[in-house]
C-alpha cells in the first residue's frame, strides 16, 4: 500500500491577480464610456465611473466579480431578449465583437448603449465597453419617422386623387387616420361651416363595440345631425390639431345628453379627444 503525503509546507493558495497599473487607471477614469477592464478569466479588475453609475455598483464592489453576472443583473435584466442573450453569449464564451446596440431601461428613464468586447493581446485582460448611443438612435429614428411619414402622405395623397368622384372619401380619409392612429377611435364628420352642422360619416376602431353603440344611440351612428359649438368651428378655422376638453360631450354640446355620451366613451374606451379639420 503506497501513502502520498502532501508537504504541508509546500502548499500554496494562488488569489487572483486584481491589481491595476496606475497608468490604467487614470487612462479607464478618463474616459466617458462605462467600461469593464476583467482578466483572462472575465473576472472584473476595476470598472470605469460611467459603469460604477450605469451598474449602480462602486468599483471596489465590483472587484474579482464575474462581468457576464454584473452585465445580466445589473446592465440588461430587461434589456430586448435577442440583444441580450448574445451580449452575454460573447462575455461567457470570451469572444471579441464589435458593436450590438442595446436598450437599457431603469425607472425613470431608457437610454441606448452600444456594446462592444476586445481582448488586449498584451496582457490577456478584457475590456467591455458600453457607449452612451441614446441621442444617435433618436436621431436616426427621428430621420426613419420622417421618411416613413412623407412616404404615408405621399401614397394618401395618390390614392385619394385617383378615387372617382362616387368614392366614400370619408371613409378613405378615415382608414388613412386610423393606419396612423391604430390604437385611436377615428370618426370622420361632413361639417358644412355656412349651415354650421356637423354630420358623422365614418367609424373606425369601434368595430367590435358597434351593436352596442348603436343600442345605446337607437340610431345609425352615420344618421346623426349635430350643431357645430362656437369653439369647434373656431378649431376649424385655426386648421390645426387640438384637443377637445369634455369629451363627446362638448362636441354634442348638449344635444345627446350626457349619460349617452359617457356610455359610448366607456364602450368604446375612449381617452382623450382631438379634432382636426381638413378641406
Amino acid at each position: 500500500m503506497t501513502i502520498l503525503r502532501a508537504g504541508l509546507g509546500r502548499m500554496r493558495i494562488t488569489e487572483p491577480d486584481m491589481e491595476v497599473r496606475p497608468e490604467i487607471l487614470q487612462i479607464l477614469e478618463a474616459t466617458e464610456d462605462a467600461v469593464i477592464l476583467a482578466d483572462s478569466n472575465m473576472n472584473i479588475r476595476t470598472i470605469t465611473p460611467s459603469m460604477e453609475r450605469l451598474a449602480g455598483i462602486s468599483a471596489d464592489d465590483a472587484r474579482g466579480a464575474d462581468a457576464a453576472r454584473i452585465v445580466a443583473d445589473r446592465i440588461l435584466p430587461e434589456a430586448d431578449g435577442d440583444q441580450r442573450e448574445r451580449i452575454l453569449s460573447l462575455l461567457q464564451n470570451r469572444t471579441e465583437s464589435g458593436e450590438i446596440t442595446a436598450r437599457v431601461s431603469s425607472a425613470c428613464r431608457e437610454r441606448w448603449y452600444a456594446f462592444s468586447s476586445r481582448q488586449v493581446e498584451a496582457t490577456g485582460d478584457w475590456l467591455v465597453r458600453f457607449r452612451d448611443v441614446t441621442r444617435r438612435e433618436a436621431a436616426e429614428g427621428e430621420v426613419r419617422r420622417r421618411s416613413g411619414d412623407q412616404a404615408f402622405l405621399s401614397r394618401a395623397a395618390t390614392e385619394l386623387a385617383a378615387m372617382p368622384p362616387e368614392a366614400d372619401v370619408f371613409s378613405a380619409i378615415g382608414a388613412y387616420l386610423h393606419e396612423l392612429a391604430p390604437g385611436a377611435v377615428v370618426i370622420v364628420s361632413a361639417a358644412d361651416i355656412r349651415a354650421g352642422t356637423l354630420n358623422p360619416r365614418a367609424f373606425f376602431g369601434i368595430e367590435p363595440f358597434l351593436p352596442e353603440i348603436i343600442e345605446t344611440f337607437g340610431e345609425d351612428l352615420t344618421g346623426i345631425s349635430l350643431e357645430i359649438p362656437p369653439h369647434i368651428r373656431a378649431i376649424m378655422t385655426r386648421g390645426e390639431i387640438e384637443e377637445v376638453k369634455g369629451g363627446l360631450q362638448e362636441v354634442a354640446l348638449g344635444q345627446i345628453s350626457r349619460e349617452i355620451c359617457r356610455k359610448f366613451e366607456d364602450i368604446a374606451g375612449l381617452g382623450a379627444m382631438y379634432c382636426i379639420p381638413f378641406t
